[in-house]
Parts: structure tokens; sequence; C-alpha cells
């Protein structure tokens, strides 16, 4: 359980990649003191930007100075002129390296240049080693997976290119396309012209680099302008007991306990209620508890719980008190000629009512609806981002399909946790590589396809049940209905002559058929406008496609055990993420169409 009463504020982080050709015709020598001047000025203002945007938005993130990155992979040229300039601005200086540290001062030739790469490494505060296979026809490869691993690890990318085509896979040119492509921003330095360093974006032409970068950090890390829904996160509790709609749990016991029963009545009983804001299971292991995103995670995922719980109890509660209403007018048929019986039934029903526009009132003024949807998106986007961290971070988080600008506060906090998490400080050995597919599977995947298969079964018995239920109501209506057709025959026929048969029948048997013949239908429609609501059968089908899913990419990760290398990891890793979030983001189409209503 968090160990927080609210969730955690951001802190403020600033990730720059580089990217750049190495000495050579491509970075002449008469160059070097040029581009490093250029590198550093670049550095130096990020740092004054980065603390000018910091400290525009000081409601949203927790207070502490800038954490400014650089992601290198420490090659000659470039990447070491950019990582001893980040250096030298107090920046913190992170590797990605294709090879291990051995294999990788192959690349050098000198030893000055070895005891260089040596110097950087050991002052870089994490390295993560790709291990990637030595083979000269397949170093190009690794290249190229330093290259995209770098990208997903950046807000910027700095280019140290002469504006040229790649020689080869993994070359300058070809991540600088890439980056553009993804939405990255480029910081260009040009590598053999006297150029003033320039700003490039996807589909726009090249513009001379501001003295003042300021508006480039704050289009970068700027929460989102609408941030009533981010500071009512902030203020989200995130134990039950201390939550301002704490007190509406209680109503979800009952709750809980009818919808067990029904459930009850599908073809064999299975305890438990399903949980319908994919809860499911943690990914406990994949990274240890106490880390940043774990923690985040835990947090959105106790607020969007608690929150489901309250929305699924509101609206049942709704439907429910609904049928009460009916039953207390028509309970007066007993009494029809007491004044005062009548009028205790108005009253009943009048309570009924103000309970039902109370609650819908309080859903629609407190929002439990669309903070329960969000903060489920922000539990999710956290949950795949704590499982891609070990595999070098860089977890996707797409934009909110269903064009809600009011959600983006999700996409901007989860974001701006990314930027947190430094890449992992390992060897991506077979060795680690197995431990994360088999942490993965175990952690992660089996969880999610047994909480997908057991919300499955649980939601059409759920269905079902509900189903059963209102036929077999409507069944017993229509047999009272007979039975007293058939009575009131033997009366009218003289079959049957008793007064105080009759007395009976027209004080109690008449009112208790009216009540029952009104009142079970209103019973039975309630039922199935909870089923409706629900939606059990639809969300029943979507988990077992879900779960069948997971068992494919499960069923891959444990054939690729031995011989995988970390590209082929994080391409599995990410179907997984992209078979979780495309079923979240169907779940969210069909919830956020339904809020509490007036039935």
């Amino acid at each position: 359980m968090p160990t927080f009463a609210v969730p955690p504020k951001p802190h403020f982080a600033l990730r720059v990649g580089v990217t750049g050709h190495r000495p050579g015709d491509r970075l002449p020598d008469e160059d070097i003191d040029r581009i490093t001047a250029d590198i550093a000025s670049i550095f130096n203002r990020l740092t004054v930007a980065a603390r000018r945007a910091a400290e525009k938005h000081p409601d949203v993130l927790d207070g502490a100075d800038p954490s400014l990155t650089l992601v290198s992979a420490l090659a000659e040229g470039a990447d070491r002129i950019a990582a001893e300039d980040a250096l030298g601005a107090g920046w913190r200086l992170e590797a990605v390296l294709p090879f291990t540290p051995e294999a990788y001062e192959a690349d050098f030739a000198t030893e000055d240049s070895k005891s260089a790469f040596r110097e950087l490494y050991d002052k870089a505060a994490s390295v993560f080693c790709l291990a990637m296979p030595t083979e000269p026809n397949l170093r190009p490869r690794a290249y190229q997976a330093t290259g995209h691993l770098t990208l997903d690890n950046c807000d910027l990318l700095l280019a140290v290119w002469d504006g040229g085509p790649a020689k080869g896979a993994g070359g300058s040119a070809e991540i600088v396309h890439d980056a553009l492509t993804r939405g990255i921003p480029v910081l260009h330095v040009h590598a053999t012209e006297a150029l003033a360093p320039s700003y490039l974006r996807f589909g726009r032409d090249p513009t001379p680099l501001r003295e003042d970068l300021t508006l480039l950090v704050e289009w970068l890390t700027a929460p989102p302008q609408n941030r009533s829904s981010l500071d009512r996160f902030f203020r989200e509790a995130v134990d039950n007991g201390s939550a301002q709609d704490g007190s509406f749990l209680q109503w979800w016991r009952l709750s809980r306990r009818l919808t067990k029963f029904f459930a009850w009545f599908g073809s064999d009983h299975h305890p438990g209620y399903p949980d319908l804001t994919r809860a499911g299971a943690k990914t406990g292991a994949v990274l240890p508890p106490e880390t940043l995103l774990s923690e985040r995670h835990e947090a959105a995922d106790a607020v969007s719980t608690r929150l489901g719980h309250v929305y699924r109890s509101a609206f049942m509660l709704v439907f429910l008190l609904s049928t009460a209403a009916v039953l207390a007018s028509l309970g007066n048929v007993f009494w029809w000629h007491s004044v005062p019986a009548k009028l205790e039934a108005v009253v009943v029903e009048l309570c009924f009512i103000l309970m039902i526009l109370g609650i819908t009132r309080a859903g629609t003024n407190k929002e439990w609806h669309r903070r329960w949807l969000e903060t489920r998106r922000l539990a999710e986007l956290l949950r795949v981002a704590e499982a891609m961290a070990p595999t070098g971070g860089g977890a996707p988080i797409a934009p909110d399909d269903d064009g809600d600008l009011s959600s983006a506060w999700t996409e901007w906090y989860a974001r701006a946790s990314l930027r947190e998490v430094s890449v992992p400080d390992a060897t991506a050995d077979q060795a680690y590589l197995d431990d994360l597919a088999n942490g993965f599977v175990s952690d992660l995947l089996d969880g999610q396809i047994r909480y997908n298969q057991d919300t499955s079964r649980r939601l059409h018995r759920l269905h079902h049940g509900l189903d059963r239920i209102g036929i077999v109501l409507f069944r017993i209506t229509l047999g009272i209905c007979v039975v007293f057709l058939c009575a009131e025959a033997l009366f009218f026929f003289g079959f049957v002559h008793h007064d105080g048969v009759e007395h009976f029948l027209t004080r109690w048997i008449k009112p208790a058929v009216t009540l029952c013949s009104a009142g079970l239908p209103a019973l039975g429609a309630a039922l199935y406008g909870i089923r409706a609501q629900g939606d059990y059968l639809a969300s029943a089908n979507r988990s077992e496609a879900t779960a069948r899913a997971l068992r494919g990419v499960r069923d891959r990760l444990l054939a690729a055990r031995g011989a995988c290398d970390i590209v082929v990891l994080r391409g599995l890793f990410g179907q997984a993420a992209e078979i979780m979030q495309s079923d979240l983001s169907d779940w969210r189409q069909i919830y956020r169409l339904r809020p509490i209503s007036l039935p």
C-alpha cells in the first residue's frame, strides 16, 4: 500500500540526447573548437531556461532544483564533446553503450581515446550496456539500437551533423530523421560549416536557435493550460479512510454483496466481484517497490480504485432506489382508505427520490466518473512504464484518442515521471535479458492473463445472473397474474361463495397482486438497467480477447529466452504494452459516455 496521503508531485527534469559524427571527413579537427563552444552555449542556455520553466509552475512540481541529464553513447567526436560540456554545465551524464565496455573500446584506435572513454564512463551516473553482438556485419544494428534507445530517453536531440545522408544503419542522419518523425525537436550544430545552431522540427524549415530557450523548454515540459483536473489529482486521498468520498464507500459494500448474489445465478458460483477498474495484478518484482514509478503507479491505482468503487456503487444504487420508490408508491394500496398511511407512503417515496437526485448531483459535482477514468488511464500508463524501465525505459505514451483535452494532464504526469527515471545501470547480457523476460512473464503477463480470464468468467456470470433474475421476476409476475385471474373467475362464475374469503381477497390479495405485478417488473427493469450500464458481456468478451493476445506475447517471450537481444526483448515488451493500452482505450471509450445519471 502507498505510504503517502496524496499523490506525489513530479520533479522538474529535462533530458537531452546526442548524436553526431566521429572525427574524420564529416567532423574535421578544425571545427572541433567551434562545435565545442556552440554545444557549451546550448547547455548553459538550457540550464537557465529549465530553471525559469520550473519556477513558473511551483504548484504542480515538488519545488526541488531541476534535474538536467544528457544521454550519450560516449563515442569519439560529438558524443564525447557533448558529454564533457554537459558535465561542465553541472548536468548529469547517462550512457547507453552498444556493447560491453571492453568490446566497445575496440572502436577506438588510440590509447588516448580509450582512456578518454574510460574517464567519461566512470563519470556517468548510470551506464546501460546493450551487449549487442560484435560481429562486423551486426555492429550497425547495435549502433542503430543505441540511437533509438537514446531517442526513447530524451526530450530534445542535440545533433552534430553535416546535413548529409547516413552511411550506414544508426548513422546521425537516420537518428535525426527518426527523432523528427517521433516529434522530438532537434538542436542542430553543423559539423562542417560555421553556421549558427538551428532548430529542426518535422515538416518545418530550419530556424536559427534563439538565445533564450525558455519557450522551447516550456513547450516540452509545461503542464496543460487547463490544470483543474491535475490540481484535483494532487488533492486526492490515496487512503480510503481519509477520502472526501470515503463515506460513500459504505454503500459500495451493499452493492458488492448484491452483485455477488447476482453472479451466483451463473453457471457455477464464483466468489468475488469483478474489478472493472482494470486494477489487475500489480507488476511487483519487475521493479523494486521503492522505485519512483512503482510509487507513482500505486498512488494512481489506489485513487482510481477508490473512485471506481464510488462510481459503481452510485449507479447501482440509483437503479435500486428507483425500484424502491416504485414499491413505496404502490405500498399504499394496502391502506387505500387511510390518509395517514398514504401520506407515509408518499413521504417514503419522496425520500427515495431525493436520495436518487442527491446521488446523481453529487456524482456530477464531484465528477466521480471523469476522475475515475482519468486516474485509471494514468495508473495504466505508469504500470507499462514501470515494466519497460529495466529494458531501457521509453515506455510509449500515446495521446488520448477520445479527443478529450481535459485528460491531457495524465500524459503530462506520466511523461514528467519518466523524465525522472534514469537508464538502467546494468549490462543487458543474456542472463539479464532472461531474468527480465522471466520477471515480465511471472510478475506482469501471468497476472494480467489470469486477471482478464477471471474477469471474463465473472462478468459472464454477472451478465447471465442479472438476466436470469430478470426472467424469473417476469415469470413470477406472469404466474401471479394468471393465478389471480383464475381466482377472480371462480368468484365471478359462482364457484366460490364465502364472505371471509372474498374479504381477504379484496383486502390483501388484490393489493399484493397490484404491488407484485408492478413492483417485480420494475425491479427487473432496474436489473436490466444495471446490466446495460455495466455492459458486462462486452467487457467479458474484451477481457478474453486481451488474455488471448497476452498469451501469445508470453509464449513468444518464453520461446525467445536464451537467444534474444535487447531489441527483440523491447519489441515483445512493447507488444504487450500496446495490447494493454489498446484494451484500456476500448474500455474508456465505452465508459466515458456513461456518467451517473437519472434512470
